[in-house]
């Protein structure tokens, strides 16, 4: 039986929105791992986060959520 409930939702947050800024650690984390082999500290997030801030991301973004589970956030840099 099909739901009528949609799996998928985007709700418009700021940036700085705790499910917002989660992910986007966890992907500046992501991407330093990758450049620099080994797994990425605090500080070198919060170092690449300064550096590199997402408060220019605007619409469309917000929160994307699978079953209300937050798992990506879409933006566009402007």
């Amino acid at each position: 039986m099909l739901s009528s409930t949609p799996l998928w939702t985007v709700t418009d947050v700021p940036v700085s929105d705790r499910d917002a800024a989660d992910m986007l650690r966890t992907y500046f984390a992501e991407v330093i791992s990758r450049y620099t082999h080994h797994p990425a500290g605090a500080d070198e997030i919060d170092a690449a986060m300064a550096e590199d801030p997402s408060d220019a991301l605007a619409a469309p973004s917000g929160v994307s959520c699978w079953r209300g589970m937050p798992i990506a956030r879409p933006g566009v840099w402007v």
